[in-house]
């Protein structure tokens, strides 16, 4: 069942960050250079403006 799980030159990208992330197309510049070597990769990211760290965990474990 574990090899149902696996799948190859697959990966998922979580980017949290600020508006420097969302604004620099982070996310976009490192599906373009994995793409190019040949994986398939899924990304999301969360990313408000001015944020931190601490906001954005603190975020997580606020219900709602």
């Amino acid at each position: 069942m574990a090899e149902e799980l696996v799948r190859p030159n697959e990966h998922d990208v979580l980017f949290v960050g600020n508006s420097y992330i969302f604004v620099n197309d982070v996310s976009g510049r490192y599906r373009a250079i994995v793409g190019a070597l040949g994986p398939t990769v899924r990304l999301e990211q969360v990313t408000e403006g001015g944020y931190t760290l601490t906001e954005h965990a603190r975020d997580a474990t606020t219900e709602g």
